[in-house]
């Protein structure tokens, strides 16, 4: 009896034992899933990288970059463009933007389909990215103002490459009046002259040749003999 009644304490105590072995892992397990169900995925690992004076907006495709002096960088999927703002504008942007992203800490993430914003910055020297879903003022007013600058952009770069690609018109050549009198004709061997330069000249006409110059005379067809100086 007492052999059975030692084994029997035995079981007993080791099946508590058991009990409170299980029940601890049950513990420790349902507390891990709490942790998980309640806190969420408020912070998302952030794998992108930005400097703690910058906030980083996502719309869809469309990212932009606001550095606290005032450098702007806005990303398309057509190309890169940059502005700039004053001190002030941009103390506003960071103080709105980062109390923004403090009331969205601790919300899900969205489910697929949803709108919104994705913002990337730095909270209490930490950096978190939170998602904002549906609209903001503040944040779609700069989304406007960068989509005007790219198309403004975008017409330059049009006006330059149509002004660019014209063909300059060549100046028209300037056209000098005929000469009065035309290139004279050189004297051609054989030609015998006469007593005097009319002579010549009468001599040389009448052999149907063109003008010519003879001892600084000009001579022309139906016009007088004209000496030239």
């Amino acid at each position: 009896m007492a052999k059975n009644t030692y084994e029997d304490i035995f079981k007993e105590i080791w099946s508590k034992r058991l009990n409170k072995i299980f029940l601890f892992v049950f513990l420790a397990v349902l507390s891990f899933l709490l942790i998980l169900i309640f806190r969420g995925p408020a912070k998302l690992p952030v794998v992108e990288t930005i400097r703690p004076d910058q906030i980083k907006i996502q719309k869809g495709e469309k990212i932009v970059i606001v550095s606290e002096d005032g450098s702007v960088e806005y990303m398309t999927p057509d190309g890169v463009y940059y502005d700039k703002w004053d001190s002030t504008r941009v103390s506003i942007f960071f103080k709105e933007i980062r109390d923004l992203a403090k009331n969205n800490l601790g919300k899900l993430p969205p489910k697929d389909g949803v709108e919104g914003y994705w913002i990337t910055l730095y909270l209490d020297g930490k950096l978190v990215k939170v998602f904002v879903e549906g609209t903001d003022e503040t944040i779609d007013e700069v989304f406007q103002e960068l989509d005007e600058l790219v198309e403004d952009s975008q017409e330059e770069v049009s006006l330059t490459e149509i002004f660019s690609g014209a063909t300059p018109t060549p100046p028209p050549t300037p056209t000098h009046a005929a000469p009065l009198f035309p290139t004279p004709t050189p004297i051609l061997s054989g030609f015998i002259g006469g007593k005097n330069v009319e002579e010549d000249c009468k001599l040389w006409l009448e052999q149907g040749l063109g003008g010519t110059v003879i001892s600084n005379t000009v001579c022309i067809p139906n016009l007088s003999p004209t000496t030239t100086p």
